[in-house]
């Protein structure tokens, strides 16, 4: 073998070595890191916003006082999101007739929000979708998706959890029934 083809057949194996330590790294540090820091906002007044509806108007949080508000951080590409959102879907149905609003946060980098107007009528979802919620995510301290928010009369947020397993819209509901009594 000449040194000419032993350089050629390392240099794969070093990129793919450098790439598994970056891995790793990344993996690491994830895994040490602190909590989700959105936990943090727990039994804190929760950070105002406000921003544009797909359907072109305006909402901000303080708007909202004296209801309890459930948001939903979402995108069209998570599936995780894609088995929950009909889930969050029948909380808000199931919620209509009682002071609570359910909010879709779409994290979906889609300016005209199109890709979220298509996402929303193909799956037949009813409740409010701000676009462009990034920068409400950062407040939040999101760190995946989906990722759940409630935020009581007051304006302090009460649950925060990540991600999604059945049967957890149950939970969420029983929070709500509490919240409102």
């Amino acid at each position: 073998m000449t040194a000419e083809a032993t350089s050629q057949n390392s240099t794969p194996r070093a990129l793919a070595t450098a790439a598994l330590v970056g891995l790793v790294a990344a993996l690491a540090a994830g895994l040490l890191s602190t909590p989700d820091a959105s936990k943090a906002l727990v039994d804190k007044p929760a950070p105002g916003f406000s921003g544009r509806l797909l359907d072109g108007k305006e909402l901000s949080l303080g708007g909202l006082k004296g209801r309890v508000v459930v948001l939903d951080f979402w995108a069209t590409w998570c599936p995780p999101c894609r088995l929950s959102i009909p889930k969050v879907q029948a909380l808000s149905e199931r919620f209509a007739s009682e002071p609570v609003t359910v909010l879709g946060i779409n994290l979906d980098m889609d300016e005209t929000g199109e890709t979220v107007r298509d996402f929303v009528k193909e799956h037949s979802i009813r409740f409010p979708q701000l676009l462009g919620g990034t920068e409400v995510a950062k407040k939040y301290g999101v760190e995946g998706i989906p990722c759940t928010v409630v935020v009581d009369r007051s304006g302090v947020v009460r649950h925060v959890s990540t991600g999604y397993s059945e049967g957890q819209e149950e939970e969420l509901a029983e929070l709500v029934r509490k919240l409102l009594s």
